[in-house]
């Protein structure tokens, strides 16, 4: 499945693809629906920088 997401949104939310992304990634890892590494490649990065942007947020890694 395929999500488009225009770029007059994207601007108008003032915020980047990457971000949105990345906030998608977080919010699904808090609410447990997908794991650490799911999210992070999500995401597109790697776990221990996923993990240190949870560590910045005091998001709890659950194991």
């Amino acid at each position: 499945m395929s999500l488009v997401i225009s770029d007059e949104f994207l601007q108008a939310a003032h915020i980047s693809e990457a971000v949105l992304k990345l906030e998608i990634a977080i919010l699904l890892f808090q609410q447990e629906k997908i794991t650490l590494g799911t999210a992070s490649q999500f995401a597109g990065m790697n776990q221990l920088e996923f993990h240190r942007i949870l560590g910045s947020r005091k998001i709890p890694i659950h194991c």
